[in-house]
C-alpha cells in the first residue's frame, strides 16, 4: 500500500513540473490460457451405412507442463447418443503433445454417436473433458455429383448453387432461399501441423450449414498447399467428406498469387479424387500468375486441376480496370460487361462466378444497388454460369479502414434486397438449368446493349433479358417461339403484349426482364 502512495505522489510532482499528465504504468496483458484438452473432430465425423468398417480416429492435443505429465493418461469413451457406452479405451499422454487412439462406431446402420474423452492424471483425478459426435448417414445425404451438363447433383437432382462468401446470418441466408455457405476463417493454420487448428471450428460451420438447409464449399489449407503438406489436407478431407453439409472442395488463388506451383494445385486435385470421389473440387485460380491475363483471358483456367473453375467479378462503380486483374475488373465503356474470363473462355470445364457483394477501398467505393445486383446476376447467368456465389469480402475495408462486406453495413448493403434477389434466383433455378430453346430469337436494335438466353422447361419457353447500359432501352424479340403466345413478366407487374411473332419492351438502367410465353 504504502509503495503505491509513493507512486501516486510522484506522479503528482511530474503534473505540477510538466503540465502533462503522466500515463498510468501500463497492466500486464494476460496471456490466453490455453485449456488442457483440445479434442479434434472425429475422423471421420460422419460414416456411411453399410459401407464401411467404423474405424474412426480419434485425436486430442494435451497442453500440460512437461513437469506434470508423470502417469497422465487420456480415456475415450464411445457411446450411443444418450445411450450405454459401448468401448472404452486408454491411451498413455505423458509423452506427446498429440495423443489418439481408434474406435469402431457400429455403422450397420444409421445412428448418431457420442465420443467423451477425459484427461486423468496418475492419482485417477480428472484434468479436463471434452465431447464430440459421430453420425452414420445413408450415402444419398452426403453425396454431390457433377453431371455431364456441368450442374451438381443433389439426391439425384440439378442444383445450381447460390452462396455467399465469408457467409453469416446462416438462418437467414436459409430462409431466403441460399444453397451454399463459405468461409475464410478455416483456410489458416501451419503447414506442418499433423491436422489443421481450425477443424473444430470447420465441423461447427458445417453443422450450423446444414441445419439452415445449406451446403458449405470449404476450402482446403492453404499453407498446406503451397508447401505440399499433404498429411494436413488428407486429415481434412477423410474427417469430412461424408458430412451432409459439405457441397465441394475449393482452393483458391494460390498460383494467381505466386505462392506456389500450378504441380502442386494438380496433386490436390488427385488427392481429392482418390479420397473423395463423392465431392467435386472447385478452384479458384489461374494457370498462372494473374499479371499473365490481364489482357487475354481465353487460357485462363487450369482444366487438368478442377472440376469447377470460379472466379470473380466485382465491377461496381463502373470504371478503369484493377491493377492486378485479381478483381475480375475490366475496361467497362460504360457499360455492365460479363468478365471476358467467361465470356471468351476455352475451357471445358463448367464454370461459377462471385459478384460484387461489398465495397471497394477507394473514395468513390459503394455498395451495388439493387439494380445492379440484378443485373450481374442475370447477365452471369445468361452468360452460361453453373452456379453464382455473394462475394462478400475476406476481410475487405472501405476508405475509412472500417469493415465493408455485404453483412457488414446491411442497410447500404442492401441486405433486404440481396435476400429477394437470392430467394428469385432460388425459384428460377429450374429454369436456369433447363436447356436452350430449340427455336432461335432475334432482338432489334441488332447492337443493342442487351444481353439475352432462352430457356425451355415443361413445354414453355423462357426468356431472359438483361440491359447492360446505364440508358434506358427499347428492344424488340422476334421469332417463331413467340408467335401466337402470351407473354408473362416473372417477378414484376407490367404487362408485354406479343404482336405476331415479337415482343416489344422497354428496359430501364441495368433493367432484367423475365418472360414466360405460353
Amino acid at each position: 500500500m504504502r509503495s503505491y502512495c509513493w507512486l501516486i505522489f510522484a506522479l503528482i510532482l511530474l503534473h505540477a513540473f510538466t503540465g502533462k499528465a503522466a500515463a498510468p504504468p501500463k497492466t500486464a496483458t494476460k496471456p490466453r490460457e490455453i485449456p488442457p484438452l483440445t479434442l479434434y473432430p472425429a475422423c471421420p465425423c460422419y460414416h456411411i451405412a453399410g459401407t464401411e468398417n467404423g474405424r474412426t480416429r480419434v485425436d486430442c492435443s494435451i497442453a500440460v507442463p512437461r513437469t506434470a505429465r508423470t502417469g497422465l493418461h487420456l480415456v475415450l469413451d464411445l457411446a450411443h447418443e444418450g445411450g450405454n457406452t459401448i468401448q472404452t479405451a486408454a491411451v498413455d499422454a505423458s509423452k506427446s503433445d498429440l495423443v489418439g487412439c481408434e474406435l469402431s462406431v457400429p455403422v450397420q446402420q444409421p445412428g448418431s454417436f457420442k465420443i467423451t474423452a477425459r484427461l486423468m492424471d496418475r492419482s485417477g483425478k480428472q484434468l479436463a473433458k471434452a465431447e464430440t459426435d459421430v453420425e452414420v448417414i445413408a450415402r444419398d445425404e452426403s453425396r454431390v455429383e457433377l453431371g455431364p451438363d456441368g450442374l451438381l447433383r443433389i439426391k439425384g437432382q440439378p442444383n445450381f448453387p447460390i452462396g455467399m462468401y465469408s457467409a453469416g446470418h446462416y438462418e437467414e441466408m436459409g430462409k431466403a432461399g441460399f444453397t451454399a455457405t463459405h468461409s475464410y476463417a478455416i483456410t489458416t493454420g501451419e503447414a506442418n501441423d499433423l491436422i489443421n487448428p481450425t477443424d473444430a471450428h470447420l465441423k461447427q460451420l458445417l453443422d450450423n450449414t446444414a441445419a439452415n438447409g445449406m451446403r458449405m464449399m470449404v476450402e482446403l489449407p492453404r499453407k498446406a498447399i503451397e508447401k505440399a503438406q499433404w498429411p494436413q489436407v488428407r486429415r481434412r478431407i477423410e474427417t469430412f467428406r461424408h458430412h451432409p453439409g459439405l457441397l465441394c472442395w475449393g482452393s483458391e488463388e494460390r498460383v494467381a498469387r505466386g505462392l506456389t506451383r500450378l504441380t502442386n494445385i494438380v496433386t490436390l486435385y488427385h488427392l481429392v479424387h482418390e479420397l473423395d470421389p463423392d465431392h467435386p473440387l472447385v478452384l479458384g485460380d489461374t494457370k498462372d500468375v494473374i499479371q499473365k491475363f490481364k489482357d487475354d483471358r481465353r487460357d485462363f483456367f487450369p482444366d487438368q486441376a478442377m472440376d469447377v473453375g470460379i472466379w470473380w467479378w466485382y465491377p461496381i462503380p463502373l470504371k478503369d480496370p484493377d491493377g492486378n486483374g485479381l478483381d475480375g475488373r475490366e475496361k467497362s465503356n460504360g457499360l455492365l460487361n460479363p468478365p471476358k474470363w467467361l465470356t471468351t473462355t476455352i475451357s471445358k470445364k463448367p464454370l461459377w462466378i462471385a459478384i460484387q457483394a461489398y465495397e471497394h477501398k477507394t473514395k468513390d467505393g459503394r455498395y451495388p444497388t439493387p439494380e445492379e445486383y440484378r443485373c450481374m446476376a442475370y447477365v452471369s447467368i445468361i452468360n452460361g454460369v453453373k452456379g453464382l456465389f455473394f462475394y462478400t469480402g475476406s476481410g475487405q475495408k472501405d476508405i475509412e479502414g472500417k469493415p465493408a462486406g455485404l453483412l457488414n453495413k446491411l442497410s447500404e448493403s442492401h441486405w433486404d434486397y440481396v435476400q429477394k434477389l437470392a430467394r428469385e434466383l432460388r425459384e428460377l433455378s429450374p429454369v436456369f438449368m433447363a436447356p436452350p430453346s430449340k427455336s432461335k430469337l432475334s432482338v432489334s436494335p441488332p447492337d443493342s446493349p442487351l444481353e439475352f438466353t432462352t430457356r425451355e422447361l415443361e413445354g414453355k419457353v423462357f426468356l431472359i433479358a438483361a440491359n447492360k447500359s446505364m440508358r434506358q432501352q427499347t428492344a424488340r424479340f422476334s421469332g417463331p417461339a413467340i408467335a401466337g403466345k402470351r407473354a408473362v413478366v416473372l417477378y414484376e407487374t407490367h404487362p408485354v403484349a406479343v404482336q405476331g411473332d415479337s415482343l416489344a419492351d422497354e428496359f430501364g438502367p441495368l433493367g432484367v426482364h423475365v418472360y414466360r410465353l405460353e
